[in-house]
């Protein structure tokens, strides 16, 4: 498999932009997605195949917290979810106008530091970008 190498830009989104973004949540050390996001699942699948379909590009933002693991742990995982996301979302999840990436730890969002506490960091952010 060869790598491939990619440079994203992200800008902040805007605060107008808030409703073109959506998150899925996933359980602890997995990429599995939670079993209470089934219906998250559907709505970001519809609104995924709606950019598409409007020529937009689509970006999925993996994420980990920071319970365990290194830093590269984090980065793949974060990685791999992000791409999973992808496959369920897309018949073709290398269809040009999509991007898979994982930032690991470095974005949190929630800071106890517990598992439970953590949770809201182990999630996939779903953007669309104008093409």
């Amino acid at each position: 498999e060869q790598e491939e190498s990619l440079t994203v830009a992200v800008q902040e989104p805007e605060e107008d932009q808030d409703k073109d973004s959506l998150v899925v949540y996933y359980e602890y050390d997995s990429t599995q997605i939670r079993p209470d996001q089934q219906a998250q699942v559907a709505q970001v699948k519809n609104q995924v195949k709606k950019w598409l379909d409007d020529g937009m590009k689509v970006v999925f933002k993996g994420h980990s917290c920071k319970w365990h693991g290194t830093a590269d742990y984090n980065v793949a995982l974060s990685k791999q979810r992000a791409s999973s996301l992808a496959q369920v979302c897309i018949a073709d999840a290398d269809e040009q106008g999509v991007k898979t990436f994982g930032v690991g730890n470095e974005e949190l969002i929630a800071f106890e530091n517990s598992i439970d506490g953590q949770a809201p960091n182990r999630r996939v952010e779903v953007y669309a970008l104008a093409a």
